[in-house]
C-alpha cells in the first residue's frame, strides 16, 4: 500500500487552484487525499474529505478534531499544506497524527506585507501572522514555487535550510503543441482574476497602442474579480469594446485550443500596494507548452517562467508602452513568435514538466519519513 499523503487546504477549490490538483495526480508512490474544512466543489479526479458542517465553527476555531473525524482510512504519512495560512491551520492536525508537515507558499501568502494580512478580518489569516514562525519550525520541509518566493521567506525569518523550490510544474500531455494552429493568429490572450496585482488595465492600455497599427488584432481576457467593471469603462473609454472580449471561465480542458490560436499570454503583473507579488505564473508555462509565446513582467518569480527574448518577452511592470512594443514586435514578426512558441514548448519540457518536478517532491517525502 502506497504511503497516504493528507493534501491540506481549509477551502478546496479545485476550479480557482487547479496547479494543487495536478501535483497530487502527478504522486506516482504515495496516494494523496485532500483535507479541507469545507469543498466548493468535489469531481472524480481526486478523493476529497470535508468536514461535517456542523463541526466547522470547531475547525476555525483551531481544533484538529473535525478534519481527523472526516478522514477515513488509515492515518497519512504526511500532511501537505498549500499556502502558508493553511500551513498553520493544518498544525494541530500534523501534530494529533503525529506525522510530518510540509507547506507550499504559492505567492500573495510570501509577500503580503502583516498588516495587509491583519486588516482582511480573516482569523485563518490572523493566525498567520501570529504563527508564522512556530509554523515553520514545525514544518519538515517548506516549499517554494520559485526561488523568488524562496528568497523571500528567507527574508521573512524563515530557516534557508528547510526551504526548497519545487515548481508545481504542468501537465505536459494536456498543454501541448500537437494541434496548434498554423493560421494567422489574431488573438492575444490573458487569464488572469480581475485584481490590481494582475495589471490588466496596462494591457488593454497597450492593447489600445497595438490597435492602431494592427487593428486586427482582438484582446481575450479570461478571468473576473472586483475589478471586472472598472476594466470594461477603460476599454470603452479607449474606444475599442469591439475588439476586446470579457470571458469570465474557460475550464481547464479547453484553454489548451484557446492558447495555440493565440498570437500570445500575457501576464502583466504588478507588484500590489499591500505587497503582494507574482510567485510564478503558471499561465505563462500552460501557454508555453502549446507552443504560445509569452509576455510577462519583469518582477517577482515570473522571470524564472520564460527564457527573455528566446521563449518570450520581458516588459517592465506598469509601463504600457513598453508593453504594446512588444505585442507590436510580436505582430510584426510572426516567424518569430512560432520559433520563440517552440522554444517555449521545449523551455517547459525540459523545466516544468510535472512528473518531474512531482518526483522531486516525492523524493523529500522520502527523507521526511526516513
Amino acid at each position: 500500500m502506497k504511503p497516504g499523503v493528507a493534501i491540506f487546504r481549509t477551502v478546496w477549490s479545485p476550479d480557482q487552484e487547479p496547479f494543487i490538483t495536478i501535483q497530487a495526480l502527478a504522486m506516482r508512490r504515495y496516494q494523496a487525499t485532500v483535507l479541507s474544512r469545507e469543498a466548493r466543489r468535489i469531481d472524480d479526479t481526486l478523493t476529497v474529505s470535508t468536514t461535517h458542517a456542523s463541526l466547522r465553527l470547531l475547525a476555525r476555531l483551531g481544533s484538529p478534531w473535525p478534519y481527523i473525524k472526516a478522514w477515513s482510512g488509515p492515518v497519512p504519512s504526511l500532511v501537505h499544506a498549500h499556502f502558508g495560512p493553511d500551513g498553520v491551520a493544518a498544525m494541530p492536525i500534523a501534530r494529533a497524527w503525529g506525522c510530518p508537515l510540509f507547506v507550499t507558499y504559492h505567492g500573495f501568502d510570501a509577500t503580503i506585507r502583516p498588516l495587509s494580512l491583519l486588516l482582511t478580518k480573516k482569523p485563518t489569516n490572523w493566525a498567520f501572522v501570529a504563527q508564522r514562525r512556530a509554523m515553520h519550525k514545525m514544518a519538515r520541509r517548506v516549499i517554494a514555487v520559485s526561488n523568488f518566493i524562496g528568497k523571500s521567506l528567507i527574508s521573512s525569518g524563515c530557516d534557508a535550510e528547510k526551504i526548497v523550490t519545487i515548481y508545481t510544474g504542468i501537465n505536459t500531455s494536456r498543454f501541448n503543441s500537437v494541434e496548434l494552429d498554423l493560421g494567422p493568429r489574431r488573438i492575444l490572450v490573458a487569464v488572469a482574476r480581475h485584481i490590481a496585482v494582475k495589471g490588466l488595465d496596462i494591457l488593454i492600455r497597450a492593447h489600445a497602442r497595438l490597435a492602431g497599427i494592427h487593428p486586427d488584432i482582438r484582446l481575450v481576457l479570461v478571468g473576473q474579480g472586483p475589478l471586472t467593471q472598472s476594466l470594461k469603462d477603460l476599454v470603452t473609454s479607449l474606444g475599442t469594446s469591439s475588439l476586446v472580449d470579457f470571458t469570465p471561465f474557460v475550464p481547464q480542458t479547453e484553454l489548451p485550443r484557446l492558447y495555440r490560436q493565440s498570437l500570445a499570454l500575457i501576464l502583466p503583473s504588478r507588484q500590489a500596494s499591500d505587497g503582494q507579488t507574482e510567485g510564478l505564473g503558471m499561465v505563462l508555462l500552460e501557454a508555453a507548452a502549446c507552443g504560445t509565446p509569452v509576455i510577462g513582467s519583469q518582477l517577482g518569480g515570473i522571470p524564472e517562467a520564460l527564457d527573455d527574448g528566446r521563449t518570450g518577452l520581458l516588459v517592465p511592470p506598469d509601463d504600457p508602452d513598453a508593453l504594446a512594443q512588444a505585442l507590436i514586435f510580436l505582430a510584426d514578426h510572426e516567424d518569430k513568435a512560432r520559433q520563440m512558441g517552440r522554444a517555449g514548448r521545449d523551455w517547459v519540457a525540459r523545466n516544468f514538466d510535472v512528473d518531474k518536478q512531482t518526483a522531486k517532491l516525492e523524493l523529500l517525502y522520502d527523507e521526511a519519513l526516513g
